[in-house]
């Protein structure tokens, strides 16, 4: 699994939260950017994002 490509996704798909007036999704770009490998899956997991995306 592409950990970094991942990791970009989610800290866009939270980037754009925040953009979009959800100023709390902030902390969950905190968590990303520091998140290891079993983390970040387990947030990916927790948000329905279709992991199958970032094997390679």
């Amino acid at each position: 699994m592409n950990i970094e490509e991942l990791r970009a996704y989610l800290l866009d798909y939270y980037g754009t939260a925040v953009f979009s007036g959800m100023p709390m999704a902030l902390i969950d770009v905190s968590k990303v950017k520091n998140a290891s490998a079993e983390e970040l899956i387990k947030i990916a997991e927790k948000e329905h994002i279709d992991l199958s995306k970032f094997i390679k």
